[in-house]
């Protein structure tokens, strides 16, 4: 016959294992969302450079349609410089 202690060696080991794999399941969480929130930084600075290349764009149709009518302004196309990805006219 088993006493109190030898019975309940089973449960612990249960108990021992769901903490365990709970402990692994908050940790992953956490690597989710630092995943998510480096993520969600790179999406805006992706829009930024977006929204500033479309306006350097802009600019230069903008500058390309004035002298295509006879006032002055340059007809090169905007120009990447460097790594960082910034248009110059």
């Amino acid at each position: 016959m088993l006493n109190g202690d030898e019975s309940s060696l089973p449960l612990q080991e249960a108990v021992r294992e769901a903490e365990e794999a709970r402990r692994a399941a908050v940790d992953a969480a956490a690597g989710q969302a630092a995943a998510l929130a480096a993520t969600k930084r790179r999406a805006d600075t992706y829009r930024e450079e977006n929204r500033a290349l479309l306006a350097n764009y802009d600019d230069w149709l903008r500058t390309l349609v004035s002298a295509k009518h006879g006032q002055p302004g340059g007809l090169a196309p905007p120009q990447l410089c460097g790594s960082g990805g910034h248009l110059t006219a």
